[in-house]
């Protein structure tokens, strides 16, 4: 099972795996469906915009192969007058006090990434936090990487580009072409893939592997509140 779906708007409320509202209509059945529906969306991958996956994306081959596709998308979608800047920040935008899930903020100049911001309830449970602070650290580790990419990438493009016209101008003082056609562009961006090969790999093996590793903490959250449900039931039919 496969359900990826794109938020576009600046401010977005998703609750992940948030249990509906007490109602005389709750069975075991919607508390198992309530599990499974948790599961399948408690890890969070990003690739410019969030996105969310089943419960085991080792298993989609057509996210695998298209790794490399949303990189490069990523590093050739460019705006003009983007600078690049001196340090790497996490994004400040604060959540709605009033926000009862997780929020989703705008996104972020510097990695082109949504943060999340992860709400904390009241009588959040040691595994909930547990959770909370490992998706807190992906998306930390995520933001991190991205922005560093594109600061370098911006600042290679800048000496590229004036490289390229400093040697035009030389062989023909008069011409005052300021920027460089696609097909001229293409040369750097084909060199700048081949030097960040490596480490571009490198990335994708660690993003994989935290992903992954939140499968067990969820499991145990969706499994705590799926247990807790059925206490519930149980006692209200005692009643």
């Amino acid at each position: 099972m496969c359900c990826p779906f794109l938020i576009d708007a600046k401010q977005t409320f998703h609750s992940f795996g948030s249990p509906p509202a007490p109602s005389s209509s709750i069975s075991t059945t919607s508390a198992l469906f309530d599990l499974w529906t948790f599961i399948t969306s408690a890890t969070t991958f990003q690739h410019g915009a969030l996105m969310e996956f089943g419960v085991c994306p080792l298993l989609f081959s057509r996210r695998l192969l298209s790794v490399f596709y949303w990189t490069e998308k990523r590093w050739l979608t460019t705006s003009s007058g983007n600078k690049a800047k001196k340090s790497v920040k996490i994004p400040e935008s604060e959540a709605p006090k009033n926000v009862t899930c997780d929020w989703i903020g705008p996104v972020d100049k510097q990695s082109n990434l949504r943060p999340v911001h992860f709400y904390i309830p009241p009588d959040e449970t040691q595994a909930e936090k547990n959770l909370r602070l490992k998706r807190k650290a992906l998306q930390d580790f995520n933001q991190h990487f991205w922005s560093r990419q594109n600061i370098m990438f911006y600042k290679k493009k800048s000496e590229f580009i004036q490289a390229e016209l400093d040697k035009r101008r030389l062989l023909s003082p008069g011409l005052k072409k300021q920027t460089l056609s696609p097909e001229e562009m293409a040369v750097f961006y084909k060199q700048f893939l081949q030097e960040n090969y490596q480490n571009n790999l490198k990335y994708h093996r660690e993003w994989y592997k935290r992903n992954v590793m939140l499968l067990w903490p969820a499991f145990k959250v969706a499994l705590e509140r799926f247990l807790k449900r059925l206490h519930t039931l149980h006692m209200r039919k005692l009643k």
